[in-house]
């Protein structure tokens, strides 16, 4: 690889990474535990099939992902978010 191709890289990277903001959601407001019962917040981390969305997209770091997956899953059991997909009627 020549200089002027490793330069071009890494500028390429360096433009990709700006706006790029890494921060866990609950790292920065300071919340060591995460209530099963407060749905609203949970519901912030479903998507619209109701799974846990991957840590790739929430941003969140990897003892928060776990402590949020346990906290849907004891709020899906005390029956305070559904357990499936939601279905269409009609």
């Amino acid at each position: 690889m020549t200089e002027e191709q490793s330069k071009n890289n890494r500028e390429k990277r360096e433009k990709d990474n700006k706006g790029y903001i890494n921060y866990c959601y609950f790292c920065v407001d300071g919340e060591k535990e995460i209530s099963c019962k407060d749905v609203a917040k949970l519901k912030r981390f479903l998507n619209e099939r109701d799974m846990v969305i991957s840590r790739q997209k929430t941003r969140l770091c990897a003892y928060h992902q776990r402590k949020l997956s346990s906290s849907i899953k004891k709020a899906r059991f005390l029956a305070l978010l559904p357990v499936g997909g939601r279905k269409n009627l009609d």
